[in-house]
């Protein structure tokens, strides 16, 4: 780890005797980059600043913390992101690409196995009402796809012949082989780790009390110390709210809850992972998929939690039988429009803002062309139209 460390006491006078009185040690280190937010978009940005060599400290506020990326449900997943914006889908479809490999290289550098398979993905469908929603949704998806095949739409018949017995409400589902899983928390494990392996900083349970511009450097202030950058990068989900403020700017996301029921250990039934009941690698069945807007409030409730368990065992009955050991709630980080926010503001150079809902699926991406642009290239073209000045046109 490469860093500048500057140590500014405070000198208040003396006693009589000609003792110094300290009131207060300053430490200040300097870096090239400050990333605020230690999840899964902020580690994955991290890692690949620091394999770029670029000198990187990660800021993570602690379990204060709404923690997203410990609360979510583990996809790898295309088809339901981007259906009428084309270069929404590209962007997602080049991270699910780049899975596969990324996952390898993180076990190649730090031995960790995050489990991920690419064995496609399955949207279920229990009406006529809503097939007819997925298909419309994958026809506009299939519109700007670059080759057939990405994605379409199974029937009842079709969907049984790949996965086996459904309940008897399904009558459909879309399907992408693009789509899979992953374990989340082997996931930021593991990017943590390369982190540090290529020489990158973590501190934990550290919250940011202000940041300032000094010139063309940022001053960020923690407990017992300070931070200084050229460039900062606001990663903390829901927390750039009140970050973007420190610097005048309007960060425009909000939550949205979503709930996660976790079974106990069942024999293994599940091929690959659908929308709303995915079956790990150990056996647990996790059911989700709740979209509820109740501000910043990340408990659970009980109707909800009922309901996520009743769709989970019309789709496959067998649930019925197994016992709920966990259950808990998390909150989405949703911009207005739905789509992600790549910001670089015109007035605040050196600042970088990052939201978004689909932080797993685009860790890939992230830790490659994100860190570039970060690092001077030119903002990727799928992501150009994200930022706070304008928003996408779709």
């Amino acid at each position: 780890m490469v860093f500048e460390l500057y140590v500014w006491v405070v000198y208040c006078g003396s006693t009589r005797l000609g003792q110094p009185i300290i009131k207060q040690v300053v430490i200040l280190v300097q870096y090239d980059v400050t990333v605020i937010g230690g999840g899964v978009v902020g580690a994955s940005v991290a890692m690949g600043l620091a394999r770029k060599g670029l000198q990187t400290v990660v800021l993570d506020e602690g379990d204060m913390a709404y923690r997203a990326s410990r609360g979510n449900f583990g996809l790898v997943w295309v088809q339901s992101k981007g259906a009428g914006c084309p270069d929404y889908a590209e962007w997602t479809r080049c991270s699910a690409a780049l899975w596969p490999h990324f996952a390898q290289q993180l076990q190649d550098e730090v031995g960790i196995d995050v489990a991920y398979r690419q064995s496609g993905g399955l949207d279920l469908c229990f009406s006529e009402q809503e097939l007819a929603a997925s298909a419309t949704k994958i026809a506009a998806l299939n519109s700007h796809a670059p080759s057939a095949g990405l994605y379409s739409q199974l029937d009842r018949n079709s969907l049984q012949e790949m996965i086996g017995p459904l309940g008897s409400s399904v009558v459909g589902a879309g399907y992408s082989p693009l789509d899979g899983d992953v374990n989340p928390l082997k996931l930021l494990q593991a990017m943590h780790a390369a982190l540090q392996r290529y020489g990158g900083d973590y501190q934990a349970n550290c919250r940011v009390a202000n940041i300032e511009r000094r010139g063309d450097e940022f001053v960020i202030n923690i407990p017992h110390s300070r931070i200084t950058s050229h460039k900062i990068v606001l990663a903390a989900g829901l927390g750039n709210i009140s970050l973007g403020a420190y610097l005048g700017l309007d960060v425009p996301i909000r939550p949205l809850r979503g709930q996660i029921l976790v079974s106990e250990r069942m024999p293994t039934f599940l091929s690959m992972p659908t929308s709303i009941v995915r079956q790990t690698e150990d056996g647990t069945v996790l059911m989700g998929d709740s979209k509820e807007d109740v501000g910043f409030d990340d408990g659970t409730d009980m109707q909800v939690a009922s309901a996520i368990a009743q769709r989970g065992i019309m789709a496959f009955p067998q649930l019925a039988a197994t016992r709920i050991i966990r259950c808990w709630g998390a909150l989405r980080i949703m911009t207005r429009d739905g789509l992600p926010l790549y910001a670089n503001p015109s007035d605040e150079p050196g600042v970088y803002i990052l939201n978004g809902h689909s932080a797993v699926t685009l860790a890939a991406v992230h830790s490659k062309q994100v860190p570039d642009w970060i690092a001077g290239a030119t903002k990727p073209p799928q992501i150009a139209a994200f930022g706070l000045e304008q928003r996408h046109v779709c």
